[in-house]
């Protein structure tokens, strides 16, 4: 979670929770006026995935 004056962003793995689930719970624990959900950038996750890969590899 990060903030920035009445701006609060939350960040979450889809495979710990769903996006439903998410949601239902930032909307129980504060009073929202606006929601904007944002996908993680397509190039960062293609890079955390090649990284991972990698160290794998040279783990084996």
């Amino acid at each position: 979670m990060a903030h920035s004056g009445q701006l609060v962003m939350y960040q979450f793995d889809r495979s710990d929770v769903s996006l439903g689930e998410a949601v239902s719970l930032v909307t129980r624990q504060h009073n929202l006026r606006d929601l904007r959900l944002r996908e993680p950038d397509l190039e960062r996750t293609i890079g955390m995935i090649y990284a991972r890969n990698k160290k794998m590899r040279e783990q084996a």
